[in-house]
């Protein structure tokens, strides 16, 4: 491209005043730990620019490139505000506030060359923790600037949305979804803080794009590209990577039926041991699974927010039968009415808008079952089924709750987006008629 003096007089002159401008904000704000966050900033905007524009240009789409720079800026804000301006109580983020602390003892002992203090000791906690710790390591002990990050996370997700979406249900479901990710409040909010869901949730939408691209194309490199989110998955909450990993095997083997005689009855064969393994494990360990789950519930059982407290799981009849109204807690709380705090007054505003959501969800999946795109969805609506019944029976906080729903939330928004689009090319079908 061949630029006209002009142009590179009005570069230059922007460039100067953009110069000027940065230099007076520095003046003005004194505090180190934001100018870096803005000098942060600044560079992560320069890349989502490059991969939005890349982006867009692959997909044909224009809007995309607003839509993607949109969905960093509106996130990155939300991180600057809840830091800066209005900074969080801790007692909103005592994760978030765990989380910093432990990465920051151990950046502080990659520099001293010692054995980090650690403070939660799960494997998901310690492999977030490691992954910040790296972070801090090379740009500074700041939250601010995980924050950044998990921003810059958070808008990767839109892409992952928009790709799952155009490659089932074309361009129009895809840019109603994308956009309906990028300013759905409680994801931009969740993906804007220092906390794993980003990460997870990001990684879960990693998995379905290569399943859903491998089935389309037929081609056994996605397939083995799976392994490496999938991996993610399990590092970063374990219990799901394993729900998901069983689902994909499952739906795997059933694939391999498909091909022929021989490798049909091999793969019922497996299917069978593998049940037989899942049922012996089952009746073997009811006492133990139960008191898992029961522990896990009681954890999470704390706070201003909790609910029905006092569920404890006697055996596996009882936890199955509570599946129902943990499931209707997990998927809709909080409710309408409910403004014990700030956040859970904006959550429950929030709610009812998921519930018409929900709504054309349900909608979505009825007109994929009608134009026959089930089989492709089969692995996303397992998921999201999956996920939603195993929370279903550990959450006991309508806020952790409501956090743990952004793990399958952006896929819901991809069925109803399918719906709504439906809906548009029906009235256009009329109109045309009239």
């Amino acid at each position: 491209m061949i630029y006209t003096s002009l142009e590179l007089k009005k570069s230059y002159f922007a460039a100067i005043l953009l110069t000027l401008v940065l230099t007076l904000v520095f003046i003005v704000i004194n505090d180190i730990e934001v100018i870096m966050g803005l000098f942060f900033f600044i560079l992560l905007f320069f890349i989502v620019y490059i991969l939005s524009k890349n982006f867009s240009t692959k997909y044909g789409c224009y809007h995309l490139v607003y839509i993607l720079c949109f969905a960093f800026f509106f996130r990155a804000s939300i991180a600057f505000v809840t830091s800066v301006i209005f900074e969080l109580d801790p007692a909103y983020m005592p994760d978030a506030q765990m989380y910093h602390m432990q990465m920051t003892n151990i950046a502080n002992s990659f520099f001293e060359y010692t054995k980090p203090i650690l403070r939660m000791h799960s494997l998901g906690v310690i492999i977030y923790s490691y992954i910040g710790a790296i972070f801090y390591f090379i740009f500074g002990s700041s939250m601010l600037l995980m924050k950044l990050f998990n921003s810059f996370i958070g808008m990767l997700l839109v892409i992952n949305v928009y790709r799952i979406s155009f490659l089932i249900f074309g361009k129009r479901t895809a840019l109603i979804a994308s956009v309906l990710v990028v300013i759905w409040p409680s994801i931009a909010f969740w993906a804007s803080q220092n906390l794993r869901d980003s990460l997870m949730v990001l990684s879960i939408s990693q998995v379905i794009y290569f399943f859903v691209k491998g089935r389309l194309y037929q081609r056994k490199r996605y397939f083995y590209l799976i392994i490496f989110p999938l991996i993610a998955c399990i590092l970063l909450r374990y219990y799901i990577g394993i729900i998901i990993s069983i689902l994909l095997i499952v739906i795997l083997i059933f694939q391999l039926s498909k091909v022929n005689n021989f490798l049909r009855v091999f793969s019922y064969l497996i299917l069978i041991v593998i049940l037989g393994f899942v049922v012996k494990i089952i009746i073997d360990f009811i006492p133990s699974i139960v008191t898992l789950f029961n522990i896990k519930r009681n954890y999470l059982a704390t706070g201003g927010s909790a609910f029905l407290t006092h569920i404890q799981y006697n055996n596996l009849g009882e936890m199955l039968l509570f599946m129902p109204i943990g499931l209707f807690y997990f998927l809709f709380s909080p409710f309408p009415g409910m403004n014990e705090n700030v956040m859970q007054s904006f959550s429950a505003l929030e709610n009812i808008i998921f519930y018409v959501i929900f709504i054309c969800a349900i909608g979505g999946v009825y007109q994929i079952i009608k134009n026959k795109k089930f089989p492709l969805t089969f692995f996303l609506c397992s998921i999201i089924l999956f996920i939603s019944l195993f929370y279903s029976v550990i959450e006991a906080n309508m806020g952790t709750a409501y956090r743990h729903k952004m793990q399958i939330l952006p896929f819901i928004i991809i069925f109803a987006s399918y719906y709504l689009s439906k809906i548009k090319i029906v009235r256009n079908h009329e109109h045309e008629k009239t």
